[in-house]
């Protein structure tokens, strides 16, 4: 039963980890179509923060498919 209990919690911490990053993802992308940005801080987030967080996501995706 314990075990049981640690796999469940493992869940919803990842679940939370995953929600977290997604969130992180759209506030990355809403930044890069904010025109107020400097184009150099838009270009960055777009060409390296944006794909990052996506790999994150990716991760997390596969991760908790195995749980």
């Amino acid at each position: 039963l314990e075990g049981s209990a640690l796999l469940v919690s493992d869940k919803l911490a990842l679940q939370a980890l995953r929600a977290g990053e997604k969130q992180g993802l759209s506030d990355y992308q809403a930044a890069a179509r904010n025109v107020n940005l400097p184009s150099q801080c838009r270009s960055h987030i777009d060409g390296e923060l944006v794909p990052a967080q996506k790999r994150h996501v990716a991760t997390l995706e596969k991760v908790l498919q195995q749980h």
